[in-house]
């Protein structure tokens, strides 16, 4: 699919899965918010634009973006959290029970936001 400019996009487009894991896991040690809110911003904006396609082998390129939600879910935005939740239930490697042991986790915070 040389030359394919969909197929381009879509594999620059899925770098930011990287991006996402990468600043959730810097959160997840350091604490700075601000890690935490661009990972946040990277997982909203997903949730906004990308509908999932039900198609596991498509979806695993997503495994990044639900490792990261998975690490920060309890620390970001209420409103944020339902967006994204909204939008990782189809997702196959997101099952319900997945999320429903994500949304159980304390806060790291100590602030518990949902």
């Amino acid at each position: 699919m040389a030359g394919d400019t969909r197929k381009t996009a879509s594999l620059k487009s899925l770098e930011d899965a990287n991006k996402t894991y990468a600043l959730a896991l810097v959160y997840k040690y350091s604490y700075n918010k601000e890690y935490l809110i661009k990972a946040a911003e990277f997982l909203t904006a997903w949730a906004k634009t990308n509908k999932a396609t039900e198609d596991p082998i498509n979806e695993t390129k997503l495994e990044d973006m639900i490792t990261a939600y998975d690490l920060i879910r309890n620390d970001i935005e209420p409103a944020d959290r339902t967006l994204i939740d909204v939008w990782m239930n189809p997702i196959p490697n997101c099952t319900a029970a997945r999320l429903k042991a994500i949304r159980a986790q304390p806060s790291t915070t100590g602030i518990r936001t949902g």
